[in-house]
């Protein structure tokens, strides 16, 4: 388990996709799409050298790997 990753396996964060995307700017995520626009938050670090862990847990969960970053109002998801 990598220090600083928070992972929600017992009860996984539910939240509107926007809301995630705009409240957690710099926040390094796992999670799924589910329905009317919202996410499934699997795991999330706020330490960018989790980056590595992260998207590995995306691709054994077959999840999105979530990055908000602050580039004039740009956000995505890998």
């Amino acid at each position: 388990m990598a220090e600083g990753v928070v992972y929600c396996k017992d009860k996984p964060i539910i939240i509107d996709r926007t809301v995630w995307l705009n409240t957690y700017v710099g926040r390094i995520a796992v999670g799924k799409k589910v329905e009317n626009g919202e996410l499934e938050i699997l795991a999330y670090s706020d330490d960018t050298s989790n980056s590595a862990v992260l998207r590995k847990l995306a691709k054994e969960k077959n999840a999105l790997y979530i990055r908000s970053l602050d580039n004039g109002g740009v956000t995505a998801i890998d």
